[in-house]
């Protein structure tokens, strides 16, 4: 980092400290610069300046006097114009810079004198009382949701956003005085747990650049940091620089007399960059991740409190080789010497970070959505969201303004994906939860399409263009590769598509030939089947209704003849009518009791019961109650069976309903027009063109017209928004995005739709929720989480400061909750996608009853499964005991990276498999190196042929492999924090299995992992042996048994209760190539793991159908009546 003892080159150093022999000082040349300029307000060139200096005689280079030149213009004092003449800027004021070698900080300027960058004065106030430990919401207040709550959120989450962006805080010693000061506040500056600081520093002592830097950052944090860390590079080109050792984003307000810093009771956090420093010149930093200082994703949770000095010791015993002065926080040093050695210094630093990169659009747009009125708030899908907790069924309302969702779908949906559809073309809000592999970028594609077919306009969003990639690629294969769905940014294109550009993209179109008339009668055709469809489906219903009364009803049945006895039953069936002991007639009450007994079984005796029975005698009353009452039981479910038998029969007779061929013409009409729509977009009416012109002029004359400008550019977009729709029905961003190419008007598009909601923080969401009427919220709360740089201390104090700490303010927690989380329990129209496509079957089990209650119906092709050869598809383990590491976060196991590294080289090199493969692991330390390994040992061609991809399982979200390589790194030794992490993270070892379709092949201490305690750890092991046949071989009801006899009879051989695509099929025949599933209905009451009725046995048959299998149904009449006729049809399918 420096070469020791060798003073840096004063070529290399910044101007306010350069030193020149034999040419004027940079001091000189900027006092002759500023009177120059001052005296020409027209300016000067660079040839005309130089030859004003020599006029003057200043033996002054060209490159001296443009290094001047240009601090001034960093500084503000000066700019250069088009045609490089140079100009003061009236009311400029020059700070004077402090003598060489001062002492003292004096009450001026802060400046760099000579070699020295000297600290500025200031003083700091301690308050007490004002922090709490362990804050609790006010149990006494309730917080009201709804739009006055929602507004008095949105400063919060503005900050909330700034503080979420991670920013460069070095100091470059030439910036010093513009991005950063160094301040000497006397004695304890640091507050404790429980109490506050206030450091203040007069605005006097502030040079006009750093303040013109934090008029730039508004309400932006400054970073407070103590040490610092000074750099002298090796190289004469670099200049030095000053690192943060440890630091703290504070809130500040600068007033006419002083900038005053909030000091928060916060734990300073090791700085990203010292702490890269640290590990490049080979120093472990796992010390100080033990110490608890960091907050780090693979250590656990929040650490304990610590201030300053502590943190302070820390380092300095940590990196006590680099120290060059006492470390003493109540004693700081008043100067950092530039010729001094790359160190640690006893330095408190203000620096001012660089400007917000990414959020700065969405910080701007929170800010202006919080001035709008209610009317506007509530037009938009935030007042869904945000709505008040009374308001829970809020969601199931409907837009009145909108038409009835057709479901003009041009792609194949399962029923929960086809309600979810149909929910979000109508609703105001919309949540559907995607557990990985349901398909549920095909939801998203399937609304967007339905909407633009409708006329509506969508805009769709993520924080991850991965999730945007899988919908356009979905969406540009129905209409051939055809621009329908706009993407307003992606990775690769930094300009991306406005609205500004789509006017000109309009303009430059086709006139119009009459598509659009002929997309009107087809929408029409589709609309009118898809009322036949919902009435096939209604109809179907109905009869599943039946056939499970029809079930119930036979239970019931089989119940009371197993309980009167087959000769009782008999007798029960054929006697005239059966007298009711249980009620007395009144004139048998006038009766002494024993004569009044006598009476009722002399009736009984009439009926001549079977002896069985029980004898016919007073003393067998209670006894022939029973039975009478049974038998009375029974009858009338004979005949009520009877009855549903009769309506079954009656539908038998008729057409049954399709609603499978109503959908596949469904799909075929809605392909077609959306093709139609497609190339009717691209064509553009005369009137629209007329308007199109109109409307780019104005556009650019509002763009600059101030505050009134804003509000004419809004009313400009809110009248042209249905003629920009018209064209460009369908758009695409990224969350922090839209701020550039999309603009902010209350309720712009019909529908927003929100995917990886559970991985998007509330904040960055609000502008989207803005600029929409409704909006659909997709994503998974059991996978990836928001990752956020704010803790909870800080919210905590933020939320009291607002008046908003109250109880029901965790619902809108930006550190806990995502905006999934705000959406759910917001109410609205909630859809679970069910049915699984991607996972051999043992996975996709391991994952429904791990972590979604059972409730996942695997339904995976077996044509898109991949196993290695000779590995049969599911899970396995294979066990490696060694030690397990500490790392500077996390953990990491040798023998884990060797067993791995073997079994890919033989998978990959020796047996030539080339199925995707995926190396998963919950540690970076642990993917670091087996990356650097493999990358080592496997060649780039074999690497890229088989996709081969190591990391943490959030760099395979959204993803899937053949072949899942799954390295556990958990053992007895390993560290407790990276054991915690994997106990309290159940959500990655989700997204780390579900991504493999094939195999899942798991590295690890089987031992300990079977007893570790950590459930869905232990899961994984019980995987190994475990598959889902328990149930085979049993029969859910006795009509099943007598019919699989029945077939056994003639030879066929069935399977009870076979799983195939997460249900169980009543009967199973698996002959060579041929599948039947035999089902028998009206047996028994179906009910499915939430207890409701099954799905209907339509969706049910188009998933088996689409697995190759045959499905013969039979009713319990059929098999009572012609059992052999049932059996000859099962024959004649073999």
């Amino acid at each position: 980092m420096e070469a020791m003892g060798t003073p840096i080159a004063a070529e290399t150093m910044p101007p306010a400290v350069t030193r020149r022999r034999g040419h004027a000082a940079p001091d000189a040349i900027r006092t002759a610069l500023r009177h120059a300029l001052e005296g020409r307000p027209e300016g000067f060139d660079l040839f005309r300046i130089l030859r004003f200096l020599r006029a003057a005689r200043l033996d002054a280079t060209p490159p001296a006097v443009a290094e001047q030149l240009l601090g001034l213009q960093r500084d503000g004092l000066a700019r250069v114009a088009p045609d490089r003449r140079w100009t003061w800027i009236a009311g400029s004021t020059a700070s004077a810079p402090w003598p060489d070698g001062a002492d003292d900080s004096p009450a001026g300027p802060a400046a760099t004198g000579g070699r020295r960058l000297l600290a500025v004065r200031g003083t700091v106030a301690l308050t007490d009382g004002r922090r709490h430990p362990s804050p609790e919401p006010h149990a006494s207040t309730v917080l009201e949701h709804g739009p006055d709550a929602l507004r008095r959120l949105l400063p919060f989450y503005r900050e909330c956003l700034i503080r979420n962006e991670s920013r460069d805080t070095n100091g470059n010693a030439e910036g010093y005085g513009k991005q950063f000061l160094f301040c000497r506040p006397p004695g304890r500056w640091w507050p404790e747990l429980g109490s506050e600081g206030r450091l203040r520093i007069e605005r006097a002592h502030l040079p006009e650049a750093f303040l013109a830097g934090l008029a730039r950052r508004k309400a932006e944090p400054l970073v407070l940091s103590y040490p610092v860390h000074y750099v002298r590079p090796r190289s004469e080109d670099m200049p030095p620089f000053v690192l943060p050792v440890a630091a703290v984003a504070c809130g500040w307000s600068l007033t006419a007399d002083a900038l005053e810093i909030v000091i928060p009771t916060e734990t300073p956090r090791f700085a990203a960059d010292w702490l890269k420093d640290q590990r490049f010149r080979g120093r472990d930093t796992s010390d100080l991740a033990r110490w608890t200082v960091l907050e780090d994703t693979e250590d656990g949770k929040d650490a304990p409190f610590q201030d300053w000095r502590s943190v302070a010791e820390r380092a300095q015993i940590f990196a006590a080789a680099d120290v060059r002065a006492p470390i003493e926080p109540a004693r700081l040093a008043d100067a950092l010497d530039l010729s001094d050695r790359t160190g640690m210094y006893n330095l408190l630093g203000v620096f001012l970070p660089s400007e917000l990169r990414f959020a700065r659009g969405a910080a701007r747009e929170i800010a202006e959505i919080a001035a709008w009125s209610e009317h506007d708030l509530s037009a938009t899908a935030l007042a869904a969201v945000f709505a008040r907790a009374a308001d829970g069924a809020e969601g199931d309302r409907v837009d009145a303004a909108l038409p009835a969702p057709s479901a003009a779908e041009p792609l194949e949906l399962g029923q929960d994906q086809l309600a979810a559809l149909r929910d979000a073309l109508r609703g105001p809000l919309t949540v559907v939860t995607g557990p990985p592999g349901t398909g549920k970028s095909q939801v998203v594609a399937a609304i967007m399409a339905g909407a633009a077919l409708e006329g509506r306009s969508v805009l769709l969003a993520s924080r991850n263009h991965k999730a945007l990639d899988a919908v356009e690629e979905r969406i540009r294969a129905l209409v051939d590769d055809k621009p329908l769905l706009t993407r307003a940014n992606t990775d690769e294109d930094s300009v991306g598509f406005s609205f500004e550009r789509a006017i000109e993209s309009i303009m430059a179109r086709p006139a119009a030939s009459g598509r659009r008339d002929r997309l009107v009668e087809a929408l029409d055709q589709i609309r009118r089947l898809d009322g036949l469809r919902v009435a096939a489906c209604q109809r179907l219903d109905e009869v599943a209704a039946a056939a499970d009364a029809l079930g119930r009803i036979v239970e019931e049945i089989d119940t009371l003849e197993a309980e009167l006895g087959a000769e009782t039953a008999g007798w029960v069936l054929r006697a005239p009518a059966l007298p009711d002991l249980h009620r007395t007639p009144w004139w048998a009450r006038l009766l002494p009791r024993l004569l009044a007994r006598r009476i009722l079984m002399r009736a009984v005796a009439r009926l001549r019961p079977p002896p069985a029975a029980a004898p016919v005698d007073e003393e067998h009353l209670e006894r022939w109650r029973a039975v009478c009452g049974k038998g009375a039981r029974l009858r009338a479910a004979l005949a009520e069976r009877d009855r549903l038998e009769a309506e079954l029969r009656a539908f038998d007779a008729t057409e049954r309903p399709d609603p499978a061929g109503y959908a596949a013409d469904i799909r075929s009409r809605s392909a077609a027009a959306l093709r139609t729509l497609v190339d009717a977009l691209a064509e553009c009416e005369p009137s629209d063109r007329a308007e199109l012109t109109d409307l780019r002029g104005e556009v650019g004359l509002t763009q600059k017209g101030g505050a009134v400008g804003a509000e004419r550019y809004r009313d400009l977009w809110m009248r042209a928004k249905e003629l920009i729709f018209r064209h460009f029905p369908l758009w695409a961003v990224s969350n922090l995005g839209v701020s550039s190419k999309i603009p902010l008007i209350p309720g712009l598009f019909d529908i927003l739709i929100i995917d990886e909601a559970s991985q998007c923080d509330i904040a960055s969401a609000i502008p989207l929720l803005a600029r929409a009427r409704s909006v659909v919220v997709v994503g998974d709360p059991a996978q990836l989480k928001h990752i956020t740089k704010v803790d909870h201390a800080w919210e905590a104090d933020a939320l009291r400061a607002a008046g908003l700490y109250a109880a029901g303010i965790g619902r809108y927690s930006f550190v806990a909750n995502s905006l999934f989380h705000v959406a759910a329990a917001a109410g609205g129209r909630q859809h679970l996608l069910r049915d699984h496509y991607r996972c051999h079957p043992d996975i996709a089990d391991y994952i429904s009853d791990t972590f979604y209650g059972q409730r996942l119906r695997p339904l995976t092709a077996p044509a898109a499964i991949r196993p290695p050869p000779g590995t049969p598809p599911g899970f396995h383990w294979t066990s490696v005991a060694g030690p397990i590491s500490a790392a500077a976060s996390g953990c990491w196991s040798r023998a884990e990276a060797d067993a791995v590294c073997a079994h890919l080289r033989t998978l990959l090199l020796d047996q030539g498999y080339r199925g995707s493969v995926g190396v998963v692991t919950p540690f970076v330390a642990q993917a670091d190196r087996l990356r650097d390994r493999l990358e080592a040992e496997i060649p780039a061609e074999i690497r890229d042929a088989v996709r081969l991809t190591i990391a943490t399982a959030h760099k395979f979200q959204g993803d899937a492999r053949d072949l899942m390589v799954f390295s556990l790194c958990l053992g007895p030794d390993m560290p407790r924090g990276a054991r915690g992490f994997v106990a309290t993270t159940p959500n990655l070892v989700n997204v780390a299995v579900s991504r493999a379709r094939a195999v899942c092949h798991v590295f690890g201490n089987i031992e300990f992992a079977a007893t570790c305690g950590i459930g869905h750890v232990q899961a994984l092991v019980a995987r190994r042996t475990r598959r889902s046949a328990d149930r085979i071989g049993t029969f859910d009801s006795p009509w099943e048994q007598r019919f699989h006899d029945a077939l056994l009879g003639r030879g066929v051989v069935t399977v009870p209760q076979l799983p195939v695509a997460g249900r169980r099929l009543d009967l199973a025949i698996v002959d060579g190539g041929r599948m039947i599933d035999v089902e028998v209905d009206g047996d028994r009451w179906h009910r499915d793991i939430d207890g409701n009725r099954k799905q209907s046995d339509y969706f049910r048959d188009l998933q088996l159908r689409s697995l190759g299998w045959k499905v013969l149904r039979f009713w319990v009449y059929e098999l009572r009546e012609d059992m052999e006729e049932c059996v000859e049809r099962v024959v004649r399918e073999l």
